[in-house]
């Protein structure tokens, strides 16, 4: 598919490893960290991007922790791609029930399709699929953990987007950041764990399945790509 994983694949068929390295080459560049808020009042979080426009997708509590309409004129948002350039972000679109949101870089650089990853189907996971995370824990931008499909997509009470379990480590920072399969397809949304503020061990990491994403970013008229076409 890539020079990258030609060379490493030029064997026959790509190894685990292999194809782990290439899933994050192919989706670490669209990675973005969020910054938020003022010096008395600063938060961090994970997106990335969807499409040429500086379009990136990201939770609606990361975008705005306050987590109400309208938006307040203190979010600040910012971003950036490599974690040492930072530009000026504003939100276009928040949906609170489903916890997504879609911001845009207000000055956009030459973003191209190839650093753009595939929206792709949660439906069609398994328990056990290996996955890997990428987002900026800690406010750490850049970061890939790998581990599996914990449960198949599920409707939970009190929340409108279906999610998935997953034993990926989601700490502060990680949420928004993309679930991706090994062929590179993002089919969920680091969103967070249940039980660990309740004192109950670490917790019980989740994400958003893409899937209803998808259907809201197409009744929005949102551009992105999805895997397969």
């Amino acid at each position: 598919m890539n020079t990258f994983f030609e060379k490493l694949s030029q064997d026959g068929e790509p190894s685990y490893t292999t194809q782990r390295l290439w899933a994050v080459e192919q989706t670490m560049p669209s990675s973005v960290i969020i910054y938020g808020g003022s010096d008395e009042l600063q938060w961090s979080g994970s997106g990335f991007l969807i499409n040429e426009e500086g379009y990136v997708l990201t939770c609606a509590h990361v975008a705005n922790p306050h987590n109400k309409a309208p938006l307040p004129k203190d979010l600040n948002l910012r971003g950036s791609l490599d974690g040492i350039a930072f530009y000026p972000m504003h939100a276009l679109l928040l949906n609170y029930d489903l916890d997504v949101a879609v911001l845009q870089f207000v000055e956009v650089s030459e973003v191209t399709r190839s650093v753009i990853p595939d929206l792709g189907h949660a439906t069609a996971l398994h328990v056990g699929t290996p996955i890997i995370a990428i987002g900026a824990p800690e406010g750490i931008d850049h970061i890939a953990t790998s581990g599996i499909v914990a449960s198949s997509p599920r409707a939970v009470p009190g929340v409108a987007a279906e999610i998935f379990f997953i034993d990926v480590t989601i700490l502060p920072g990680s949420s928004g950041g993309m679930i991706i399969t090994h062929e590179a397809e993002v089919v969920g949304i680091a969103r967070g764990s249940i039980g660990a503020e309740e004192g109950a061990g670490p917790g019980l990491n989740y994400c958003i399945a893409i899937d209803s994403v998808k259907d809201w970013l197409n009744a929005k008229g949102v551009v992105f790509y999805e895997a397969g076409e």
